[in-house]
């Protein structure tokens, strides 16, 4: 029991730190930098769509994490939905569509490693 206990804690510390930084690095407008060139020329729905696809692939290859590719490129392509006058679910379904289903294939993924480890 002491165990869970401690296991449990360890996890919600880390996500009470996972958001203070994304929070810093928001505010830094880190994100806008990187993603800027990616929303710049998107205007039609099928070119954001496909730059939200693409953004969140690209995130989940380079941190292997699939919830911090949806929030990322969620909170970077929500101000370009709007200007394009297109509901936000689609920018919700494009990213679910994208994130987790390939997160099995980036081998560094929480995922994949479960996947792994568990046919051992």
């Amino acid at each position: 029991m002491e165990n869970q206990l401690h296991s449990d804690w360890k996890g919600r510390t880390r996500v009470l730190l996972g958001s203070e930084s994304m929070e810093l690095l928001e505010k830094a407008r880190v994100f806008e930098a990187i993603l800027d060139p990616m929303t710049r020329g998107t205007i039609s729905v099928v070119r954001l769509v496909a730059s939200t696809i693409a953004s969140s692939y690209v995130l989940l290859m380079g941190t292997g994490s699939v919830s911090l590719a949806q929030v990322v490129v969620g909170r970077a392509f929500v101000s370009s939905f709007i200007r394009a006058r297109t509901h936000p679910v689609v920018l919700a379904r494009s990213i679910e569509a994208s994130a987790p289903v390939g997160s099995i294939f980036v081998p560094w993924s929480v995922s994949s490693l479960f996947i792994g480890l568990s046919l051992i």
